[in-house]
């Protein structure tokens, strides 16, 4: 009987084997956070970083105007550094929050003591018959705060300014202006 080709398949096996472990070796853990970025320019605006950071990397940004002001002045050190080390200088007392979804880094604003400190308005939305709308809108004009009713037509919103307005809206109804 033949030993050479199982002594040609121990090889090969063993061959590549000794291959994965030589390139495992080699290989480093990594994170999208860690890309490096080097920001050019003293007194730039937050307008200004984001374009660099999407330029140097696959990252896109994700903020609401209202909520981040772009045309800010910065104090951010020029170098080499993480994407993350960078957004913690220029991001880190100002109440802009930062996340990494993916490809995209979503500004928010942090939440206001203001907004907080409001009241717990509680409530019920029927229709014309008494019947409770389920899944309406309730939120506190002006603002991003509210909630959706539940199968009772029940709700709840925290943290709502003394003298608020509430919006109640459904598809199919028309939107209603409470307070």
């Amino acid at each position: 009987m033949k030993k050479e080709p199982k002594f040609l398949n121990v090889m090969k096996i063993s061959t590549f084997l000794l291959s994965a472990c030589a390139f495992s070796a080699f290989a480093a853990p990594t994170s999208s956070q860690n890309a490096k970025v080097n920001i050019s320019g003293n007194g730039i605006t937050i307008g200004e970083f984001i374009d660099q950071v999407e330029k140097q990397t696959d990252y896109l940004f994700v903020y609401s105007k209202n909520e981040v002001n772009t045309n800010d002045k910065l104090a951010v050190k020029s170098g080499n550094r993480t994407v993350a080390q960078c957004l913690n200088e220029v991001f880190g007392e100002s109440g802009v929050r930062y996340t990494f979804e993916n490809d995209y880094i979503v500004l928010t604003k942090g939440a206001s003591p203001v907004a907080q400190q409001g009241k717990k308005i509680t409530g019920t939305i029927v229709d014309a018959n008494g019947e409770p709308i389920i899944g309406a809108n309730v939120v506190v004009k002006g603002t991003t705060n509210g909630t959706i009713t539940d199968f009772d037509g029940n709700y709840t919103i925290e943290g709502v300014p003394s003298g608020a307005t509430l919006q109640v809206s459904y598809i199919g109804y028309l939107t209603r202006v409470c307070g």
